[in-house]
């Protein structure tokens, strides 16, 4: 296993790109920047704290292999 420092600038960095291929549509290589097991949960619109087990929550993951990016709830 490889060990890497973290910086205040990489963090940086990495926020920008995750924006600006937000900003792109680019969502495979969005994907990318995730590990293998991430998953993505965006609340409801006006509803912050609603519980994902009875409110729609729109998720994201990466199938590393296939390079698919699958929306679901």
């Amino acid at each position: 296993m490889t060990v890497t420092s973290v910086t205040r600038q990489g963090i940086i960095d990495f926020l920008f790109q995750e924006a600006r291929l937000l900003d792109e549509w680019n969502l495979l290589a969005w994907a990318d920047l995730f590990t293998e097991d991430a998953t993505y949960l965006i609340p409801p619109i006006g509803e912050p704290d609603a519980s994902h087990s009875r409110r729609y929550f729109m998720c994201m993951t990466a199938d590393r292999d296939s390079k698919n990016v699958q929306n679901g709830y």
